[in-house]
């Protein structure tokens, strides 16, 4: 899944948050998205764990902008 966010300062503290929750992320070459995948989950499982991580840390970050890019 790719996860593509407004402001390049918050790409690391997603990362962070993301790898801490056992996902595998690491930045793409547009250096303001990430890509992840959850490692013991595939398919619409895998979307569903990375959309309520994603939902929970930007609880923290409410003025974050971010776009899941299909």
């Amino acid at each position: 899944m790719k996860i593509r966010l407004d402001d390049p300062n918050h790409v690391s503290d997603l990362l962070t948050f993301l790898r801490t929750q056992g996902c595998i992320a690491y930045l793409t070459d547009d250096l303001n998205a990430i890509e992840v995948i959850r490692a013991h989950e595939f398919g619409d499982g895998e979307e569903r764990e990375i959309t309520a991580l994603l939902l929970t840390w930007r609880g923290d970050h409410p003025d974050v902008a971010v776009d899941v890019v299909p």
